[in-house]
């Protein structure tokens, strides 16, 4: 069962760099009037503060471990908080186990496009392709740091509740689902996936469809979200 209409709802939201976590967020929390909290955010302060990129800084934070435990210290202190919350963070869903975990993905072209594109501060590329080199050595630094920090690795699937393709759905969309299947409650099998048919024609294999589940075709009919479950994990593909 989920939450009732006058209940609090936590919403953690992490995902691949480039998914759209922050637009998702604020969609959501025009809606609701929920409080968006973004993890992002409070880096790239941190890292303006410092005089440093965000990649800077991420490199940074590897060897002054005060950084991670400022963040995820006051992560962690927002279970007590008595409102209705969205958190835009990587690591969220670690430190908030009794939230609806959600993980965006999203075409790494389509993602380093909407990178190249936002120029946030502390994060300006010269091209495109500088944007996806960046993105990669960024995801790459997180991961190492977050699995010496914590032993978790925060892109396996298998952490959340919800997987959702942002490559060619709105944030509108996005927030549907997220807001639908969140008032459902956790579900008994996780993660539930609502991924993009036309990605999902060049590795179906890795995936469980129901009865209706026909990727091409809903590529063909113009659906940009399918419903499907994780095949069993020998038949995955190595990266997603």
């Amino acid at each position: 069962m989920g939450p009732g209409a006058d209940e609090r709802v936590l919403i953690t939201v992490a995902g691949q760099i480039g998914s759209g976590k922050t637009e998702v967020c604020n969609e959501i929390g025009r809606r609701t009037g929920w409080r968006v909290i973004s993890a992002g955010v409070i880096v790239r302060r941190m890292a303006a503060q410092r005089g440093m990129s965000v990649l800077e800084f991420n490199e940074y934070a590897k060897t002054h471990k005060e950084i991670d435990r400022e963040i995820d210290g006051y992560l962690a202190s927002l279970d007590s908080e008595p409102e209705s919350l969205l958190i835009d963070s990587r690591l969220a869903w670690h430190f908030l186990p009794d939230s609806y975990k959600v993980y965006l993905v999203v075409d790494p072209g389509v993602g380093a496009e909407r990178v190249f594109r936002a120029s946030r501060a502390g994060e300006n590329h010269a091209s495109r392709e500088t944007a996806s080199l960046n993105i990669a050595e960024r995801q790459r630094l997180e991961q190492e740091r977050f699995f010496s920090l914590y032993s978790v690795k925060p892109g396996d699937w298998r952490n959340y509740d919800l997987v959702i393709d942002t490559t060619y759905a709105s944030p509108g969309e996005v927030a549907d689902v997220i807001m639908q299947r969140a008032m459902a409650g956790a579900p008994s099998q996780r993660p539930e996936c609502w991924l993009s048919p036309q990605r999902l024609t060049a590795s179906p294999e890795a995936f469980v469809f129901d009865g209706e589940g026909d990727p091409a075709a809903a590529a063909g009919a113009g659906q940009h979200l399918v419903p499907c479950q994780l095949a069993p994990a020998e038949k995955q593909p190595r990266s997603r």
